[in-house]
């Protein structure tokens, strides 16, 4: 009895495995065609426009330094170990209101 639980457990975890994977298989393939979509005729090659009324001059970025941690300090010879991120954000109006 206890084995016929398992294999109907089983049996119910492969099914859910199959269908879950058909499932996400869409699901990917519905995700590429928005990008594609929202991508078509865009070269990420060219900057993006400018932040004045007419789309020129420089673009406004805006850039965040965090330092996650600092470790093995060696003051004998002055070296350290650094883990930081890097942020680098700006707007590309060619991406605005795609939808």
């Amino acid at each position: 009895m206890v084995f016929m639980r398992n294999g109907f457990f089983g049996a119910i975890i492969f099914m859910l495995t199959i269908f879950l994977s058909f499932g996400m298989k869409n699901y990917l393939d519905e995700e590429q065609d928005v990008l594609k979509r929202i991508l078509k005729g865009y070269d990420w090659r060219i900057r993006p426009p400018g932040e004045e009324f007419n789309g020129t001059g420089p673009v406004k970025v805006k850039s965040n330094l965090l330092i996650r941690s600092i470790s093995n300090v060696d003051e004998a010879n002055m070296a350290f170990d650094i883990q930081i991120t890097f942020r680098e954000q700006w707007l590309d109006k060619r991406l605005v209101n795609i939808f």
